[in-house]
C-alpha cells in the first residue's frame, strides 16, 4: 500500500472492492494503534460516489436549477469530477457551472491544486528525492486516477473533465477553500442548489454535523430551489433540514448501511434557470 508522511501526519492509498482509490489518514501513531477512518466505504469508492452524489446532480438538472454545486469535502476529487464529466455529458453551458469545495486538510488543497494546474506551469528544475517530488509522486496518480475511473464510468474523455475544471479554477467559477466552520456564512452571497455533503463522520468532525451549524450553514449556502445528499443520516441533521423547509426522501444507505439522507426543497417557486 502506498504512503505518504508530511509532519507526522500519515496519508495512506488504498483499492475499494469496485477497484477504485481511496485514501486512509490520520497520525502517523493512530496507524500503529487503532484503524484510521478511510474516505470512502470500502466496498467502492467509485460506485458509493455515484449512488450518493450523481443522482443528486442529475436530479437538479432534471428539476431545471441552475447548475451552482457546493461539495462538502474535496477529499481525492470525487465529486468534483463526477460534476466536470457531468457537465459535459450533458453540453451544460461552462459559463453558467459553479463548484464551491471545502477541504480542511491544507496538505490535500494544495496538492490537488498543484495537480489540476501543473501542465500550466512553468517546469522547474528540481533535485530528485526532493520532498515536492515525493509529493507530487504520491498525489498526482492518485488524482489522476480518480479522474480517469468517473469518466471511464461516464463514457467521456478524463483530459477534457480535467481541462474544463482548471479553466473554472483560472477563472474564479471553481473555488477551493479550507474549513466551513469558519467560513464566512454571514457574508457569503453564493447559493447552492446541489449540495453534497461529505464530510468525514461525526466522530471525527461532530462541529460539522451539529444542528446548530447545519441549519447556519443551510440558510446561508442552500438555494431555494435545493438538493441536499449525504452518506449519513442523523437525528441532528434531520432536524436541521426539517427546520429549513427540506423534505426528507427515505433512501436506503450505500451497502448495508441502514440509510443515507436525501432531502429536496424544490417548491418554493417555479423559475428556471438553465
Amino acid at each position: 500500500m502506498q504512503a505518504y508522511v508530511h509532519d507526522n501526519y500519515e496519508y495512506k492509498a488504498l483499492r475499494t472492492a469496485d477497484g477504485s482509490p481511496s485514501l486512509l489518514m490520520g497520525e502517523k501513531q493512530a496507524f500503529e494503534m487503532q484503524a484510521p477512518e478511510a474516505m470512502h466505504n470500502s466496498a467502492g469508492a467509485l460506485t458509493e460516489s455515484f449512488y450518493i452524489y450523481y443522482e443528486n446532480i442529475r436530479s437538479a438538472q432534471e428539476h431545471h436549477l441552475r447548475p451552482s454545486y457546493l461539495s462538502v469535502g474535496l477529499g481525492l476529487g470525487y465529486n468534483e469530477a463526477i460534476i466536470a464529466c457531468h457537465a459535459l455529458k450533458e453540453n451544460l453551458n461552462p459559463l453558467k457551472l459553479s463548484i464551491l469545495s471545502f477541504e480542511r486538510d491544507a496538505f490535500i488543497r494544495e496538492n490537488y491544486v498543484n495537480w489540476l494546474l501543473q501542465d500550466a506551469k512553468k517546469q522547474k528544475t528540481k533535485k530528485e528525492g526532493s520532498e515536492q517530488n515525493k509529493a507530487e509522486d504520491f498525489w498526482g496518480p492518485i488524482f489522476t486516477e480518480v479522474l480517469q475511473v468517473v469518466a471511464k464510468h461516464m463514457k467521456m474523455d478524463w483530459k477534457s473533465a480535467k481541462h474544463l475544471l482548471k479553466s473554472m479554477y483560472n477563472e474564479g467559477s471553481f473555488k477551493i477553500e479550507n474549513d466551513m466552520l469558519t467560513y464566512d456564512w454571514a457574508g457569503n452571497k453564493r447559493k447552492f442548489t446541489s449540495i453534497l455533503f461529505d464530510a468525514f463522520s461525526k466522530k471525527s468532525t461532530p462541529d460539522v454535523w451539529s444542528e446548530e451549524f447545519i441549519t447556519r450553514f443551510l440558510q446561508s449556502a442552500a438555494d431555494e430551489k435545493c438538493i441536499l445528499t449525504t452518506y449519513a443520516a442523523t437525528g441532528s441533521l434531520n432536524r436541521a433540514l426539517r427546520n429549513n423547509h427540506f423534505t426528507l426522501v427515505d433512501r436506503k444507505g450505500f451497502q448495508g448501511k441502514r440509510e443515507s439522507t436525501w432531502a429536496e426543497r424544490l417548491e418554493l417557486h417555479d423559475k428556471t434557470f438553465l
